[in-house]
């Protein structure tokens, strides 16, 4: 793997992890009534944590204007003679921007269903469901990128959904094992959070299928991309929010009362300035693996930050161990990040024979 891919692949790791324990660590946060455990209430508000999931991939413009800037000062590359080009590559096709628009629906309703989830569920769960990735990135690449899927890779995909399954029932066994101190998370559903955390990866496979071939047939710079699913993003929620509030008048779609919780509240908006940041790095290196190596490559980084975060969530105290729940959950893990290695081939394959070469026939043929 080249150096630049190995930076994109531990910075999405990394930053990943983080933008998750961030979410999780708002959702935790009182903003009415905190002395009284009875009619406590938290900070839940995930459409307007994708608001700010936008701002961050808006912030990308940042390091796109540095690069265009840069290409600028530079002297232009010595032009080849027309014989000797590379005439295999494929041109480039113009794409109107306006084609982001369709990955950045994608994206409103991904980040909020799972923003959902991830109130509802501990954030080991949120990461491993999330796990289901692979599953849909796997489909939906067969379905529309025209990728041909052999024996192996759909048994993988069955034992990565077998894993799914194992994570989801491990979640009815989840609030035994939760914390009793005051300071933990409070799972109220922890199985409904899953589900709406899977449904959120048939819109992020949807979003990451149609950014591959936007990136690779249009050549277009990441940061840039980036940036206008971000534009495109905030666009579509100031018109859709304000309509869908009117008619629902439920308070997740209220962004002036979560407005003001965020900014009454300095460690809110510390953590919100936060995500952001971590937000517009994150889908930069995500973008960038997608462009230079591939979708599943970017969901298999993504299946990797399970431990960690699992990790973390245990040294806080958001979570605990138990014996009815924890194994179970393992377990599925495991079948999740074992299909996604098996997906990418980057496991031996059962019960496939190594290739050998004969050495007698090629030299017989004359050509060892």
């Amino acid at each position: 793997m080249p150096v630049h891919v190995s930076v994109f692949v531990v910075g999405l790791l990394t930053i990943g992890s983080a933008m998750s324990l961030l979410t999780k660590y708002q959702d935790m946060q009182c903003v009415e009534n905190c002395d009284d455990p009875a009619t406590r209430v938290s900070y839940e508000q995930p459409v307007l944590q994708t608001v700010f999931m936008f701002c961050g991939e808006i912030l990308c413009i940042v390091p796109a204007a540095y690069l265009m800037l840069s290409r600028k000062l530079n002297s232009p590359p010595i032009q080849l003679p027309a014989d000797e080009t590379d005439i295999t590559k494929p041109a480039l096709k113009k794409i109107s921007i306006f084609w982001f628009l369709i990955p950045s629906f994608c994206d409103i309703f991904a980040t909020t269903l799972m923003n959902l989830g991830l109130m509802l569920t501990p954030v080991s769960v949120f990461q491993m469901s999330r796990g289901s990735l692979v599953l849909f990135t796997g489909i939906f690449g067969r379905l529309f990128l025209k990728r041909k899927l052999k024996i192996y890779q759909w048994s993988a995909l069955v034992i990565a959904f077998a894993g799914v399954c194992l994570v989801g029932l491990s979640t009815k066994l989840k609030k035994a094992s939760v914390p009793q101190s005051t300071d933990a998370p409070q799972y109220r559903s922890a199985f409904l959070g899953f589900i709406l955390i899977v449904l959120g990866q048939i819109f992020t496979a949807t979003q990451f299928t149609f950014e591959e071939n936007l990136m690779t047939n249009a050549g277009m710079d990441t940061a840039v991309a980036v940036a206008l699913e971000g534009v495109f993003g905030l666009l579509l929620m100031a018109v859709s929010v304000p309509v869908v509030h009117r008619f629902t008048k439920h308070e997740f779609f209220d962004l002036s009362i979560g407005w003001e919780q965020t900014v009454r509240h300095p460690n809110i908006l510390l953590a919100a300035m936060a995500l952001s940041v971590t937000i517009a790095c994150f889908n930069y290196f995500g973008m960038s693996i997608t462009r230079r190596v591939n979708a599943t490559t970017r969901t298999l980084t993504d299946a990797c930050r399970a431990l960690v975060q699992w990790a973390v969530s245990l040294w806080l105290g958001w979570e605990a161990l138990s014996w009815a729940a924890s194994p179970l959950q393992m377990t599925g893990y495991f079948f999740l990040l074992y299909g996604t290695l098996l997906f990418s081939s980057l496991v031996p394959i059962p019960f496939r024979k190594p290739v050998r070469l004969d050495a007698t026939r090629l030299d017989d043929d004359g050509e060892a």
